[in-house]
Parts: C-alpha cells; sequence; structure tokens
C-alpha cells in the first residue's frame, strides 16, 4: 500500500484544479462540444467513472468521450427443457413447506431425470440454496468445505471455522452444519458416487435443524431407514418415466420434424424415459434405440450379477405388483439390492420393474427363456390365490389346458367384476371347443357388449338341454331390455316364464320372473311388475345373490310406486344376505339413498350415493357408479351446493361416456344442465338437456324421456320463454300418458330427471 505525503497531495491537487480549469471537447451524441474541464468531469462521473479516473482523461487530450457502455451480458446457456413431474413437484413443495422433516431423497436409475427435478425444485424454492454434485472422490471434509463456503457467503462463517482447523470434530462440524444450514436448502445430486455423501446425510439427521437437505441417487441411501420414513424425517420420491404427455412434449421441443408414425414408434421404445427421448431425438429411431440398450448396459445395469438378472427376466414377463417375490426365485438380499438400484420398487401393492428395463429384457428374450418365466409366474399367482392372473401366465407359457381348467373352476367369480376385461382376454384366447360360451357371454353382458355376447348365446338358444337353452333365454332378455327394446325383451322373457314352469325349474322360473319384472317396470306397468317380482322373490330361495338382485328389483317397483316404507324394509331384509363390497351392496346403499331422497332428506342422501358410487366404482360397475353420482348432484342441488352438484355430474358423464350407456349419458347430461340452470348459464343448460334427449330418443323409455322432456320445458319457462316451453310439455304429458301405475302427479318437478326408476340401479 502506497500513501502520499504532503509534496505529493500537493501536486495532485495542482492537477485536480488544472484539469477542472483546462477547455476540452467533449463528444455527446456524437457532436463535440466545448465545455470546461470541470462539466466533463461531472459528465464522466454521471456515466460511473470515478472522479480520479475522470481526472486523468481530461488531461490526457483535447478531446473527452464517455466511456463505451459495455454489452449486456449474453442470457446464461438454456439446459434440457424441463416438462411434467408436476406430482414429484408438488410432493417437493409439501416438504419444503413441512416442518420437522429435513430431508428428501429423490431415487431413479440413471437418465431418468433426477438432476433437471432437483434443479427446478431450487429455483422454485424461496431458500438461499446450493446444488453440490457429488463425485467418486469426494470425502466428508471436501463436501463440508463447500456447503461451509456457501454458508460463508450468507454471512455464517461459523462451519467454515471449523473446518479449517487441522483436526476437527465431526461431530462438532454436524451440529454447526444443522444450526447454521436453518432457513436454506442443499441439494446433493449423484449422492450414490460417494459413501461420504451418505456420511453426510446420517450426520444431518442426528440432531433437529430447520435446514432442508435434498439428495437425487440412483441408489437408496443406507444411512436412514424405515423408521426415519415412518417418524417423516425422511421423505422418498421414487422417479419413473414421464407420464406420455409429458414424453410426447419433451421429444416435440427436441426433434419437432419426426413425422407421426415415427414419433409414436419413439415413445413407445423409449417408455418416458428422458434421456432415452434425447438420444432418440438426437441420432434418429434406428440408432436412438442401440444407443439406448448401450447406456441400459452400461449405466443403468452397471453391476448386475447373474442371479439378479434372472429374477429380473421373471419380473419382466409380470402385468402386475408382486407382493412376495421370494416364491419368484429372489432371495431377500437380491431384492434388497435391485430396490436400493431403483431397477425394483418397492410400493404399497408391491414390487415393480421399471418400464424400460422391462421392455429390455422382453426384446432379448427368447420363446422358451419367456415360456419358462411365465411358468413361474403362473405358479406364483396360484399360490397367491389369483387363479385369472396364474391362467393369463400359463397361456402366455402354452400351458392351454392348465389355463382352460383354472377358468372354468374360477372364472364366474370374476364375470361381474372389475376384472371382468381380464377374464375375457383369457377367454377368447382358449381354443373354441375349450371355450365356456355361457362364461363369456356373461362376461360381455357386463362390459356392456352386447352384440357379441348376443353371438355367443343365440346357439345356446337353440341347444338341446333345456336348462341351457332357458338360461340363454333370459339373457337374451335381459340384453333386449338393457337396449332398450322392451317390447322384444318383454316377449322373450315371458315365452321363458313358461318354459321354465313347464321345465320344474323353481331357480330359473325365479330368474326369469324377476327379469320380465324389469321390463315392466322400465315400461311402467307397475302392478305387473310388482306382481312378478314378488313371485320371484319366492321362487328364489332364502339366501344367494340372485335372491339378493329380486329384493333389489322388488324394492325398485316399490320406490317407483311411492311405497318407500316397503321400499326400505326390503332393502333392509336384503342387506345381510349381500356380501361385504359387492356391487350388490353398492346396489342396497344406492336403492336406501333414493328412499333417503324421496323422504326429503337430501344430506343423508348425497352421502349415501356418494358411498354407493365408490363402492361401484370398486367392483367395476361404471354404468352403476354413474347413476349413483347423477343422484347424488340432484342432492347436492337441493342442498345448494352447486360446486360439489357440478364435480358430481361431470364425474357421472365421463363414467357413462366410458362405458357408452346411453341412458347412463342422458342422466348425467340432463344433471349437468340443471347445475348450469341452477347458475344462471342459460345456453350451457339448454345444450346438455337438449343432448340428454337425443341420447334416449330411440329408445322405448317413456318415464325417462318425458322428464328429459319436462325438465327441458321448466327451463324454458323460467326464461319467459313460453312458447318454446309448450311443444315441449306436450311431448313429456305424452310420454306419461303411456305409463300405467304411476303415483298420481309423477313426475312433476325438474329433481324427477335423477330420481327416475331408471336410476335405481341393480
Amino acid at each position: 500500500m502506497y500513501v502520499l505525503g504532503p509534496p505529493g497531495q500537493e501536486i495532485a491537487r495542482r492537477m485536480r484544479d488544472h484539469a477542472r480549469e483546462r477547455r476540452v471537447l467533449f463528444i455527446r451524441d456524437g457532436a463535440r462540444i466545448d465545455v470546461s474541464g470541470a462539466e466533463a468531469i461531472d459528465a464522466l462521473r454521471r456515466e460511473g467513472v470515478r472522479e480520479s479516473e475522470a481526472v486523468s482523461i481530461v488531461l490526457s487530450g483535447d478531446v473527452v468521450a464517455p466511456p463505451r457502455k459495455a454489452a449486456p451480458p449474453a442470457p446464461p446457456p438454456r439446459g434440457p427443457p424441463f416438462v411434467g413431474r408436476e406430482s414429484e413437484l408438488r410432493a417437493l413443495g409439501e416438504w419444503l413447506a413441512t416442518e420437522g422433516q429435513p430431508v428428501a431423497v429423490v431415487v431413479g436409475v440413471a437418465g431418468i431425470g433426477k438432476s433437471a427435478l432437483l434443479a427446478r425444485a431450487l429455483e422454485t424454492s424461496t431458500r438461499p440454496s446450493l446444488m453440490r454434485r457429488v463425485y467418486a472422490h469426494d470425502d466428508t471434509h471436501g463436501l463440508l468445505a463447500s456447503v461451509a463456503d456457501f454458508l460463508a457467503r450468507q454471512g455464517r462463517r461459523r462451519l467454515k471455522v471449523v473446518v479449517s482447523r487441522p483436526a476437527y470434530d465431526l461431530v462438532e462440524a454436524f451440529a454447526v452444519l444443522r444450526q447454521d444450514l436453518g432457513g436454506s436448502l442443499l441439494a446433493l445430486d449423484d449422492a450414490q458416487a460417494s459413501p461420504a455423501a451418505d456420511g453426510l446425510v446420517r450426520g444431518f439427521l442426528e440432531g433437529d435443524t430447520s435446514g432442508k437437505l435434498l439428495v437425487g441417487s440412483r441408489v437408496r441411501p443406507t444411512s436412514y431407514d424405515a423408521r426415519d420414513t415412518a417418524a417423516h424425517r425422511v421423505a422418498e420420491v421414487s422417479l419413473d418415466g414421464l407420464d406420455p404427455a409429458a414424453a410426447a412434449a419433451l421429444l416435440s421441443l427436441r426433434a419437432p420434424s419426426l413425422d407421426p408414425p415415427t414419433r409414436s414408434a419413439v415413445l413407445r421404445a423409449a417408455r418416458g424415459h428422458p434421456l432415452s427421448l434425447e438420444l432418440f431425438a438426437a441420432v434418429g429411431l434406428a440408432a436412438g434405440e442401440a444407443a439406448t440398450e448401450r447406456y441400459i448396459l452400461e449405466t443403468i445395469l452397471e453391476g448386475l450379477d447373474d442371479a439378479s438378472e434372472g429374477v429380473l427376466r421373471t419380473f419382466a414377463v409380470l402385468r402386475r405388483p408382486a407382493v412376495s417375490p421370494e416364491a419368484l426365485g429372489a432371495t431377500v438380499a437380491e431384492l434388497r439390492r435391485l430396490v436400493r438400484t431403483a431397477l425394483l420398487q418397492h410400493r404399497e401393492d408391491g414390487y415393480v420393474l421399471h418400464d424400460l428395463i422391462r421392455e429390455f429384457f422382453l426384446a432379448r428374450m427368447g420363446a422358451d427363456a419367456r415360456a419358462r418365466a411365465n411358468a413361474v409366474a403362473a405358479r406364483y399367482w396360484e399360490s397367491r390365490g389369483d387363479p385369472l392372473e396364474s391362467a393369463h401366465h400359463r397361456l402366455e407359457a402354452g400351458d392351454v389346458d392348465g389355463a382352460a381348467e383354472l377358468l372354468a373352476a374360477n372364472g364366474a367369480a370374476h364375470a361381474e367384476s372389475a376384472r371382468a376385461g381380464d377374464l375375457e382376454a383369457c377367454l377368447v384366447r382358449l381354443p373354441p371347443a375349450r371355450r365356456p360360451a355361457r362364461l363369456l357371454a356373461e362376461t360381455r353382458m357386463f362390459l356392456g357388449k352386447f352384440a357379441e355376447a348376443r353371438e355367443e348365446l343365440e346357439p345356446l338358444a337353440a341347444s338341446a338341454d333345456p336348462r341351457e337353452r332357458l338360461r340363454a333365454s333370459i339373457d337374451l332378455g335381459r340384453i333386449a331390455n338393457r337396449l332398450g327394446d322392451y317390447a322384444r325383451a318383454r316377449g322373450i322373457l315371458e315365452g321363458a316364464v313358461r318354459d321354465a314352469g313347464e321345465t320344474a325349474a323353481p331357480d330359473l322360473e325365479g330368474e326369469a320372473y324377476r327379469a320380465l319384472g324389469g321390463v315392466e317396470r322400465r315400461l311402467g306397468d307397475l302392478p305387473a311388475a310388482l306382481e312378478h317380482l314378488t313371485r320371484a322373490v319366492g321362487l328364489l330361495g332364502n339366501e344367494g345373490r340372485e335372491r339378493v338382485r329380486g329384493l333389489l328389483d322388488l324394492s325398485a317397483a316399490l320406490i317407483a310406486q311411492g311405497d318407500l316404507a316397503a321400499a326400505r324394509t326390503r332393502l333392509r331384509e336384503a342387506e345381510p344376505l349381500a356380501r361385504n363390497g359387492s356391487r350388490e351392496a353398492a346396489a342396497i346403499e344406492n336403492n336406501l339413498a333414493i328412499v333417503l331422497s324421496r323422504e326429503g332428506h337430501a344430506d343423508e342422501a348425497a352421502k349415501a350415493f356418494a358411498r354407493a358410487a365408490d363402492l361401484a366404482i370398486r367392483t367395476g360397475e361404471m354404468r352403476f357408479a354413474s347413476y349413483a353420482l347423477a343422484n347424488a348432484a340432484d342432492n347436492l342441488l337441493r342442498l345448494d351446493d352447486a360446486n360439489a352438484a357440478a364435480a358430481a355430474a361431470e364425474r357421472a358423464l365421463s363414467l357413462a361416456a366410458s362405458i357408452r350407456d346411453p341412458l347412463a349419458e342422458s342422466t348425467a347430461q340432463a344433471n349437468l344442465g340443471l347445475v348450469h340452470a341452477r347458475r344462471g348459464e342459460w345456453a350451457k343448460a339448454e345444450a346438455h338437456l337438449l343432448g340428454s334427449v337425443e341420447l334416449i330418443a330411440g329408445l322405448d323409455n317413456p318415464y325417462s324421456l318425458g322428464s328429459r322432456c319436462e325438465a327441458i320445458a321448466r327451463l324454458y319457462e323460467a326464461q319467459g320463454r313460453t312458447a318454446d316451453a309448450a311443444p315441449w310439455r306436450e311431448r313429456a304429458e305424452a310420454q306419461y300418458a303411456r305409463l300405467r301405475g304411476a303415483p298420481p302427479g309423477a313426475p312433476s318437478h325438474m329433481e324427477d330427471v335423477r330420481q327416475s326408476p331408471d336410476q335405481t340401479i341393480k
């Protein structure tokens, strides 16, 4: 450092005075202006030049120009685009806002997007943050030193003082780290690269802190266990591939010129793996497949031994998570190792293999190896009490006889369940000679595939076996009923009733009477429906599913007649006979809710309808669930909760559209229209109500069609459009005139659109 003495200071003062007194040409906006040195110095200072430098510039020449402004720095290069991961970012956001949960760990295979997710989490965080990649050469001191430098920049120098000592106590260092990192966020990426990262996580968990540690790793760290996650000290985020929409968005950003067929092929091959998508986008389809395979072999599967590879080959053929995979030939040690490396994921429903790894192994398995793996899987699922999944794997292994025996013995339990689609897929793969036609028809009826079911039943209706012929006739009548061809359904079922009486088969006679009573209820012939349904209940025995369904049909007819007390009695009689969690249990809940609704208990009815819908969805009965939600929407409207009613109606419409049931879609459309009407959104209400009529205009269902027409008439009258309302009211009255045995004055209000008997589902 140099200090000017008195003589030097005097000389400097004289030079400043001289600079201020002299005349110079100052360049401003391209023009030269004659100014004093003092004016030039002041102008330079306004441009950010220090006074001593400004004096030097004025003394150095007769022409003074302000310094050129430096060009703005170039924006930092953009990294890889970030798409999707909304749920993971939401989970990390909740973790950042949670007190007492200091550590979050993001686990996933190489290239799955951990680094990008960590970087995005830091961008969205308001805490002071440090991102530190871990390398193989890193030790604990190096990691602590990096954090100490970060904290020093925040004005917290205690950790730097500690780690600067020649020999320091790690316990003390971690205690200081936990305290000084309070309010900040530290992210360690690629934590699997060095054991030191594991030690830092353990040290971070040894005491209380308000700081946050975010870890990205290909391997689940060993520094914590289930006790830490159960105590909410550690949050885990398992990273899978991108969802289809996000994967398509990433590919569009990276390779916008790909034609649609190639784009679809790339998305199928990449299985949502971000790095695989990048490779495909960079080098094309064929080269991208080779590059992805090489990356999987050299990076993701690095260090995999033969035994573990065998386990993964078996997992590759599974369609569902395995709860106890030891029966597949995996040891506990192998499972732990595969879970730690994120090749297997242990979820609540079992162990699953990453999609990209599954496709990698399936592409390399020959027919013999695949058959052996499927045979192992078949034995596993049979030991787990899942004959349907076992039958699928037996078919994949070529064991047709074994699959046929399993389906014949156990298929009926799945024909009307959430797994009816899986059952149908297995049945159609059997040779025609081994295929149980009636079971396939029953399954397709449940799935709403009535044309295909009829093809299976018509040959059975001509069978020499009287019972088989009678069962087929009853099912054909039910199909006609479901399709709205009520006249044909009534004719078929009246014949079935006569044949059943001649055959002296009381169980089939009861089923025929039950089906006939259901058609008569649809037609509005309630006296005949009540007579035949009462007779059916008497013929169907004292227990079993058919008796429960008979009681449900009888309760529906009693509700339509207005005898709510008798309907409740029949439903209470059915309750102990229905299996818990079955569609019959859901139907009882639904019909009891209708009774509550008719009695004016809207709040209790709405909750009961919601419970019935949840039960129906779990059993796979989407049609039922749609009606239950439509009824829930009606009662929510009565409670003036338009938002909840709209949500229920929209969900009902979505479920009805998924199974293409016109009556269910019409009911949901009408409900949604009434929600819009309650909000005063007349155009939307009109569109939905008109659409609800169009959906069922070709069906012979006077009650439902009359209710829809009256709803439209009331909508127009509410707007003062009496001329528009008149033809719709006439059309509604014409439909009501066709109903025989309906309660007086029914239906007489808009809410009947949701309460009509077509919503009482069995």
